[in-house]
Formats: C-alpha cells, sequence, structure tokens
C-alpha cells in the first residue's frame, strides 16, 4: 500500500483526468485504455 496520502482537493484534479477511473485516499485506477497506451509508447 502507499505511503502517499492524496488530498479531496488532489483527488478532484486527478477524478477529472479522462484517463483516470475511481481515486481513493491512496490509490489511483487507470482506465484500460490508457494502461495499453502506455505500455505500448513505452
Amino acid at each position: 500500500m502507499s505511503k502517499i496520502i492524496f488530498y479531496k482537493c488532489q483527488r478532484r484534479i486527478l477524478g477529472a483526468n479522462p484517463n483516470v477511473k475511481p481515486v481513493s485516499d491512496r490509490t489511483i485506477q487507470y482506465t484500460p485504455e490508457f494502461k495499453v497506451k502506455a505500455v505500448n509508447e513505452n
């Protein structure tokens, strides 16, 4: 588990990103399409 804690304002900004699925106080979940694109570009 991450030691980083996202504050409410940070979660709101991250949640506005179309590549991000739900954001909790400790995790960011990305869309499957974004994950595939990130792997292909790497």
